[in-house]
Formats: C-alpha cells, structure tokens, sequence
C-alpha cells in the first residue's frame, strides 16, 4: 500500500464516525448529555467478535482479505470511540490492527548508514532550540494516541515561554473563532478534543493563556470528489488561519496541531498525498518557514508487529527514557519513514504502553504526571459494564471527564489517573 492511503482510509471512518454519534444514552447519569458509551457501543456493534484479529499473525492471504474486506474499515472507528473513552490500550489493539492490515507494505525509508552517525536530544529540548527561529511550529499527532497529546502539552508549555501566543488545533469546531471563550474544555468543542488527556492539554493551554483558535472545516460536505474535498479541506484551514491570525496579527507566533500528513511542507512522488498539505501552503503564502515535527511514525504499540520496521532498531541504539529527537551528524534532523524530507524533524516516543499495576498505560504516570486513585465503590456496577467518569470540581456537565474508566461487573476495576484536584464523578451504562 503507497504511503498517504492511510489518510484517506481515515476520512472514509471518519464519516462513519459522525453517522453513529448519537444522542446521550438513557441510562447514563443526569448530567450527561454528550456520550462517550453510546458511539462506543454501536462501533462495537459494527465490527462484532474481535477473535480473528487476535490470531491476525495465524490466517491466511484469503482470510486476511476477507477480514479486511468485512470488517477491517471499522477498526479506526472502533479504537477513536475507544480512545474518546479512555481506553488507551483497547485503541492502541485495533489501530495496530487496521496497521497490519492496510500498511503492510512499509519501508524504512531511510539511508543506509544514516543511524550511524546521529544522536539523540531530548525532543522538548531539541524543538524549543528551533523554535526560536520561527514563526510557526506545526506537530502532528496520531489521533488514536493519547500519549502525542500529552507531548503537545509539554511542548506548547515551553512555546508559550517564548512568546508564542496562538495555539490553532485541528479538532476544533471551525464554525467557531473562540472555541474555548468560556474558559471551559467542554465536549461540543470538537471531536478528538473530548478525549481526557487533549481535554487536559486545552484546560493547560487556557491557564498559560493562549489564544486559542479553531480552522479546520473537514473539506466542503457536498463535494463527492473525495481528492478534492480533502484539497479544498487544505485550503480552507489555511484560509481561516489567515483570517483569524495572520491578517490580525502578522508577527503573531502560532503553535498548530494536526493529525498525520497535515504537518508535510513538500510532496514527494509516491510518499505524498497528491496536493499540497497545510503546512506547505501556508509556508508559501505566508512566505515562512514553519518548523515542522512529525511524532505519528515512531511510538510503541502493545502488538510489535504494528510498529514502524525500524522502531525498534532506533530504541536499541538510542536508549532514552523520554521523547527524542535524532539530531544529524553535521546538521539538521533525521526522519524516518514516509515524513522523511516532508518534515523537519521527528519526535521518537520510548515505549510506556505497557499495562501497570494502576490497570493502565505506564506512560500516564511517567509522562502525564498522573497519579492512581480508585473508583468509588458505589460507582462499581452490580452487572454489566459501566463507563465511569471523574469530572474537575470547577467543570460544568458538558466538560470533558479528566480521566474516565470502563469497569466490569465481577472484575479488577482499573484505577482513574488524575493530575492534582477536586473531582466529582459521574457514569454512562
């Protein structure tokens, strides 16, 4: 499969997506209107018994095909609804399996030798250094990785510091200049940004107050033309960007986050999608030279055989406990991967997915900072399963949950992780 179908295949999902959004389930607590259960459920629903993605390494070329064919499409929808609910691992399973499936064909792309002579930096460290040079800092994310998000965080602590101002992310309603005006990270705001650890990285960017802003438009509803609607969806962003920054504030200093190939300053003929991206066009009217950091290639999986070919490779090589950058021998970054001479430098992720004894991702208390606490026992559920949310004191009901856990009847309930703070809780069933 060429490199850029990837994105496609989620626009196609993402449709799916909006379809099953549904209204909030009766049974979940009063103060819940915007569900994460009910979606969830019906991309459950969707793709059915999960058992033949278990064995993936074990069926044939027929089966694989007709798996692919018959249920693989949902797998994206299935772990974003998974994602949106807390459920990092459960995600983390069905796109490394939407990965098997549909990106077998991956190179390394990268010279032969070019490991050889690099080095690792600390990635804050690293972007922060060159960040000083430009107006405009573009990251990427995986949308189904919590963990890129708390980065973002990180990083855009460290932009503000510099006098970066404006924090433009892809998720936002574009219907929206001020999406977040009332100083509340609240579910209506947008799609991915109802995910617990992006609702954490906007309710950090309001407290060093950034202004933020929203653009994307996901491309004109009524064009049929996929490959134009998703042009158009380029030039649209950019548009509004323009409007809502640059034209006010020509100097402004601009952190933009974006999932995936959004973040590319150049086509290359077979690794590009076949127009320009975000980055590149607001490069060239602008006249700028945006920094541009891809972080959607090189992070774990809980299934290795999803990974990128050489991730491994490079942890062996390079062993750090934080994100990193590989720094070239005499200048400039190396990328690996599709990104590779389409950005400017790459963030390597170590691997933390692994479940701890919390019943969660390792990474949520070495890189989020968030520490354990137990479900209260009155919300455990007598049967079935229940979606159990922990709200910041302060946040009205259409906040996104700080952290949210799904429990199960007759089974270990895994632990909430939450930063410091009053909460109360809530529950969807």
């Amino acid at each position: 499969m060429r490199p850029g179908v990837r994105l496609w295949k989620c626009v196609l999902v993402n449709a799916l997506m909006c379809a099953l959004a549904g209204p909030a389930s009766a049974a979940a607590a009063p103060d819940q209107k915007t569900t994460y259960l009910a979606p969830l459920r019906a991309a459950e629903e969707k793709i059915g018994a999960l058992d033949d993605f278990h064995r993936l390494g074990q069926l044939s070329a027929a089966e694989r095909k007709t798996l692919e064919e018959t249920k693989g499409r949902y797998l994206q929808m299935l772990g974003t609804y998974l994602t949106n609910a807390g459920d990092a691992d459960g995600a983390a399973r069905a796109f490394g399996w939407w990965t098997q499936l549909f990106m077998a064909e991956r190179t390394a792309q990268l010279p032969n030798g070019a490991l050889a002579g690099a080095t690792a930096q600390d990635a804050i460290e690293a972007i922060v250094a060159q960040a000083r040079n430009h107006q405009v800092v573009i990251l990427n994310e995986a949308h189904h990785v919590p963990q890129h998000r708390v980065f973002a965080a990180r990083l855009a602590r460290e932009l503000r510091k510099l006098g970066f101002d404006y924090l433009a992310c892809e998720t936002l309603d574009a219907g929206v200049m001020a999406p977040l005006a009332n100083g509340r990270v609240e579910k209506h705001a947008g799609f991915y940004s109802r995910e617990p650890m992006y609702g954490e990285f906007l309710r950090s960017a309001l407290l060093d107050k950034w202004k933020i802003v929203s653009y994307d438009t996901g491309g004109p509803t009524g064009e049929s033309d996929m490959v134009k609607r998703m042009r158009l969806r380029e030039e649209e962003g950019l548009e509004n960007l323009l409007q809502r920054i640059f034209d006010r504030d020509p100097q402004a200093k601009v952190f933009i986050y974006v999932g995936y190939d959004h973040a590319a300053e150049r086509q290359i003929p077979g690794r590009s999608i076949p127009y320009p991206m975000l980055a590149e066009i607001l490069a060239k009217r602008l006249g700028t030279d945006p920094l541009t950091i891809d972080q959607a290639t090189m992070f774990a999986y809980p299934e290795r055989a999803a990974e990128h070919p050489l991730y491994r490779t490079v942890l062996g090589r390079f062993a750090r406990s934080r994100p990193f950058v590989l720094a070239g021998p005499e200048s400039g970054y190396e990328v690996i991967g599709s990104s590779r001479g389409r950005v400017d430098m790459q963030v390597v992720h170590p691997d933390e997915v692994r479940i701890v004894e919390t019943g969660r991702p390792l990474w949520m208390a070495t890189q989020a900072g968030l520490s354990p606490q137990a479900v209260p026992g009155e919300l455990l559920p007598a049967k079935g399963r229940r979606l159990i949310q922990a709200f910041h004191m302060e946040d009205g009901p259409e906040a996104v949950p700080a952290d949210m856990v799904m429990v199960e009847a007759g089974k270990k309930a895994p632990m909430l992780m939450l930063p410091p703070g009053q909460y109360r809780y809530a529950f969807e069933e």
